[in-house]
């Protein structure tokens, strides 16, 4: 594209000038220990449903060894099975970010979700938002996949059934 001396001269000097950002931004690879990109609200769902079903599985193996009274087994099931939660836990913690970063914020509103109470409503904040469709600061909008959907929406279930379980009182 070349500009002529009449193109320059016809602008006014304060005019700014013309650029097309839309589209510009790529999509980041999806990295399941990375705070870098952005994931949908479906994506991050889906992600709560696969980390919930780990630490369902992870207890139900802890406390199937419990029930046999074998201290060797408890230890050989409960560790590995702790390191797989914790490590489950850190992706979710990665993918809230990137969820946070889909809806235009730093990773660092995270920390709001650890205030008591207001965490709660937070939580379910980016949980549950849809994301922006324009490209943002922190790349593309992810597709989600059809997994993604079907998963997401049980990930929703099982995010409003915990929530309701921490602001209902018991006892």
């Amino acid at each position: 594209m070349s500009s002529t001396a009449a193109d320059v001269f016809d602008r006014s000097a304060y005019e700014a000038p013309d650029s097309n950002l839309v589209g510009r931004a790529e999509q980041t690879e999806n990295k399941l220990y990375s705070a870098e990109g952005r994931i949908g609200v479906l994506q991050y769902n889906a992600l709560f449903a696969k980390v919930m079903f780990v630490a369902i599985a992870a207890a139900l193996a802890i406390f199937g060894a419990m029930a046999t009274d074998s201290q060797v087994l408890m230890a050989v099931v409960s560790v590995p099975a702790m390191v797989l939660v914790l490590a489950a836990f850190v992706a979710l913690v990665y993918a809230a970010i990137k969820r946070l970063h889909d809806l235009g914020h730093s990773g660092w509103f995270y920390l709001i979700g650890l205030i008591p109470i207001v965490g709660i409503f937070f939580n379910l904040y980016y949980a549950l938002k849809p994301g922006h469709e324009d490209d943002n600061q922190y790349g593309a909008q992810r597709v989600a996949t059809q997994a993604d959907k079907v998963l997401g929406i049980i990930g929703m279930i099982l995010l409003a059934g915990i929530n309701l379980l921490a602001i209902i009182p018991m006892g």
